[in-house]
């Protein structure tokens, strides 16, 4: 599943705005009564137009909160800034995925772990290129979930 993100703008909310745009216009068109087949829509075509890319996850390493925004930390270095909050991310992965929360400020992706430090409370993700926190409450949670 790809997720969707944007350095200039934020493509969810352009996509709630197209989405809202082409309702309100079939609206109008069935309230005036025109029987004229309407063509399908398919929000994703949007997206693909959008000044947005589609990330793998498998290249997302984890999920940093920045104040109001998140920093995507991604395979190879680079670092996406979006205005999207780690709630966001966290409602918006699939279930079934490598993601966890390990502390308030980050989401990690535990395919990339390398090591876990439980006297910092850090956990090193992709050979070492990002260096996330562990909560101490979450700890026992996440060593249950990476023996798996």
């Amino acid at each position: 599943t790809p997720l969707y993100s944007s350095a200039a703008s934020d493509v969810y909310k352009r996509q709630v705005i197209d989405t809202e745009r082409i309702f309100a216009y079939r609206a109008l068109r069935i309230g005036r009564g025109d029987i004229t087949p309407m063509a399908g829509f398919e929000q994703n075509d949007y997206v693909l137009t959008a000044n947005s890319a589609a990330l793998n996850l498998d290249d997302i390493i984890a999920f940093e909160a920045d104040g109001a925004y998140s920093k995507i930390h991604l395979l190879g270095g680079k670092l996406i800034t979006t205005s999207k909050n780690l709630k966001y991310f966290e409602e918006v992965l699939p279930k079934e995925t490598s993601f966890f929360r390990s502390h308030r400020t980050w989401i990690v992706n535990t395919a990339h772990l390398t090591f876990l430090n439980k006297t910092d409370l850090s956990i090193t993700l992709a050979k070492g290129t990002v260096k996330a926190k562990m909560s101490r409450a979450r700890i026992r949670n996440f060593e249950h979930i990476i023996q798996q």
